[in-house]
């Protein structure tokens, strides 16, 4: 049994990502599975001329800006916004700005029900 992967980006992308993958299954063992053939190598991230490309999730924003946010509590929307274009080369929307910023300041300083239930 052989697996071919590609990068996900390549369903709606004019020019197709580099990177790919396969997998055969071990014909001894069944639980072993050999990569036969790796690419490590992403072009998608250069390619991306669009809002909200779907390989920079909420999860490497929140990661990107955790910091940021303990050390600057006026890290705004445009500061996320800037700080992705710089790391990856991708404009995020607004919307999804605010939402990871509000993530990252629940991983930092814990949400507001739960701060304000520790209150007397």
């Amino acid at each position: 049994k052989t697996f071919k992967l590609v990068c996900k980006s390549n369903a709606d992308a004019d020019v197709p990502c580099l990177w790919k993958a396969r997998v055969n299954k071990s014909r001894r063992h069944d639980d072993l599975w050999k990569v036969t053939e790796w690419t490590d190598q992403h072009t998608c991230m250069q390619q991306v001329d669009r809002n909200d490309h779907r390989n920079v999730t909420a999860h490497m924003i929140t990661n990107l800006i955790m910091n940021k946010i303990q050390k600057k509590v006026e890290y705004n929307f445009n500061m996320v916004q800037a700080d992705v274009k710089q790391c990856w080369k991708v404009d995020v929307s607004y919307k999804k700005a605010w939402h990871d910023r509000k993530k990252a300041i629940e991983c930092v300083y814990g949400s507001w029900e739960s701060n304000f239930a520790e209150l007397p």
